[in-house]
């Protein structure tokens, strides 16, 4: 394939990649609490509609901010949005070779995240509430265990692949599948899951529009880790750009089933998640879990 049609191919998959963050975005970001009991049709179409009318009733009302906080808390929302905005367009979906394939690494997008989430902790610090002050405290406790885990499994998926760009890293997809970088790609997961949590303390001091840009955030923040989890662990579900609409058509399927197995799994952990020993064990196994692939992969190595 040409450069043109490389370009055309490219573009494309990037509107089609944009509007599948639109869609599970704000389901992500409200629609986890839970699925519906019934199982009508009118039941399902509610709850599928009811993340967007909530994000678009808090984003109408007037928001209401300490007088003696500082323009941190007004800038947060704008800033960590945009910069997991940035991770989402990197990270691909159900094509691999997008229209900004050349800036998609690893670190990158993890850098991004990490921004994302350290604006938000510094708004919750300045909000002028103690409550918020608090759980600014012991998220970034949180996301400080967490680290080394992250840190680890992600060092060991770059070498394994030889660098830091997704496409490469997808491309190998011999190298992804051996155990020991399925494990480092578990460690990101819990990783993830241990730096998560406490959204409903952080929020405590939002309203109106900035409430409606800190829960598109974090939807948004859940469908990039769903997005780099699932590509990792299953490259194969990621089409190539060269490969036809058949394939199209699988790896989009095979979205929509990662997205609808991370749905669920978040309905069932949202409370869960809210204890902190959980979230410090799940750091714990991180870590055992980065620790665990270097490992396997060198017994692999041995045993050939």
């Amino acid at each position: 394939m040409n450069q043109l049609g490389l370009l055309a191919l490219g573009s494309a998959a990037l509107v089609l990649h944009v509007g599948l963050l639109l869609l599970a975005t704000p389901l992500m970001a409200i629609g986890a609490e839970g699925f519906p009991a019934l199982r009508s049709p009118a039941a399902w179409r509610g709850w599928l509609a009811q993340p967007f009318l909530r994000l678009a009733t808090l984003a109408s009302r007037e928001p209401v901010r300490s007088e003696g906080a500082s323009p941190v808390p007004r800038l947060a929302p704008i800033l960590s949005l945009a910069c997991t905005g940035c991770a989402a367009l990197l990270v691909p979906s159900f094509l691999r070779v997008m229209l900004d394939w050349p800036l998609a690494d690893l670190a990158l997008v993890l850098a991004l995240l990490g921004t994302s989430r350290g604006c938000w902790l510094f708004a919750a610090a300045d909000g002028g509430s103690a409550a918020t002050g608090l759980a600014a405290i012991g998220a970034t406790v949180d996301a400080l265990l967490a680290l080394p885990g992250l840190v680890l499994s992600a060092s060991v998926l770059l070498m394994l692949s030889g660098g830091a760009g997704l496409d490469a890293m997808l491309a190998g997809q011999r190298g992804l599948a051996a155990p020991g970088a399925l494990a480092c790609v578990a460690g990101l997961g819990l990783g993830a899951l241990a730096s998560g949590g406490r959204e409903a303390a952080l929020s405590q001091a939002l309203s109106g529009p900035d409430l409606a840009l800190f829960r598109l955030e974090t939807g948004l923040r859940r469908v990039v880790w769903i997005d780099l989890l699932g590509a990792l662990a299953w490259p194969g579900s990621v089409a190539a750009a060269p490969s036809g609409p058949l394939f199209w058509l699988s790896a989009l399927l095979c979205w929509l089933l990662r997205f609808g197995m991370a749905l669920a799994l978040f309905a069932l952990l949202s409370g869960p998640l809210g204890d902190p020993g959980l979230r410090r064990r799940l750091a714990a196994f991180s870590l055992f879990a980065a620790l665990l692939g270097p490992i396997l992969l060198l017994a692999g190595q041995s045993a050939e």
